[in-house]
């Protein structure tokens, strides 16, 4: 029964720590700026992580529990509008991923999540009623 007991728990222990890699092309982000790692939960949004450009990369690493969830890495640490720089990622199997422009390495999810995103602007777009309201610049 102990055996079972501790089967259960190590199953659905989430992971710690995590080492998220944002690559920027080239000239496409101040050198030292500061990017941060924003949590959301219903209507809250907290900042977990913050880290600071080094040659074109931003790095987040922790051995702390990063929960499964939906994350936004901005340069805002107060997220009120669409930011410059706005990444959404997905946190679920993998806690060690790499985000450059046109993918996701080392993570599935975030990759599947892109494509879903990608796709689903461009829907959105074509549509128009969605168009004129969500998108009348464009």
């Amino acid at each position: 029964m102990i055996l079972i007991c501790i089967g259960t728990v190590t199953c659905f222990a989430q992971k710690k720590g995590y080492d998220i890699r944002v690559v920027f092309e080239e000239n496409k982000i101040q050198e030292d700026q500061s990017l941060y790692l924003t949590g959301f939960y219903g209507d809250d949004n907290t900042t977990l992580d913050s880290c600071r450009v080094k040659k074109g990369t931003a790095r987040f690493k922790s051995g702390a529990l990063l929960p499964d969830g939906y994350y936004l890495i901005t340069d805002k640490k107060e997220w009120r509008d669409y930011p410059p720089v706005n990444i959404s990622i997905v946190v679920e199997q993998n806690r060690k991923f790499t985000v450059t422009p046109d993918a996701v390495t080392g993570s599935v999810e975030n990759q599947t999540f892109r494509n879903f995103m990608t796709n689903a602007f461009s829907l959105m777009r074509s549509v128009p009623q969605i168009r004129t309201h969500w998108f009348p610049n464009i």
